[in-house]
């Protein structure tokens, strides 16, 4: 944990001028060992310890390591999870959807939107609340700057969107 800690850190410190991508390779190289040693997938009798940690190492291992083989395949359980919640593992839910986000389009949008709204819980409303906010493309960040207006936001939720956008690096 505190390794990618120590690595999201050196990202938005020394890394936060549009040359991100210089540090992907670090990243994947650094964090790639530990996820082929804990899998990405929950193991029956793991310690606490490992299923807490995954979420972290694959969001930074596909978010600052821009590892495109950990994208799909939270993609992919991000798409399992809008059709049956029950179908993914709930530690890995949130790293599934933001995930889904950074090439994520108007649709997947969308869909995070009408999520976030109809969200019964404040775990769904956070999740993606936090997904609207990690999408990419030029054109849905500035819809996400724009619903921190329109949107049904609380108080307390107005600043995770704009927070979210400015830790997104540059394309």
């Amino acid at each position: 944990g505190s390794v990618v800690t120590g690595l999201e850190l050196v990202r938005g410190t020394f890394f936060a001028d549009g040359r991100e991508a210089e540090l992907a390779p670090f990243v994947r190289k650094t964090l790639a060992p530990a996820l082929q040693r804990f899998g990405a997938e929950k193991r029956p009798g793991e310690k606490q310890t490992v299923t807490a940690l995954r979420p972290q190492l694959l969001a930074t291992l596909g978010d600052a390591g821009r590892d495109e083989g950990v994208l799909r395949a939270m993609t992919a359980l991000a798409r399992a999870y809008m059709d049956d919640p029950s179908s993914v593992d709930p530690s890995l839910a949130d790293a599934a959807i933001e995930l889904s986000a950074i090439a994520g389009d108007a649709a997947l949008f969308e869909l995070c939107g009408s999520r976030f709204e109809a969200a019964g819980t404040p775990t769904e409303r956070r999740r993606f609340l936090a997904a609207l906010g990690n999408f990419r493309d030029p054109a849905l960040v500035d819809r996400a700057l724009a619903y921190v207006f329109t949107g049904p936001l609380r108080p307390q939720e107005v600043l995770a969107i704009p927070r979210k956008v400015g830790t997104i690096p540059a394309q």
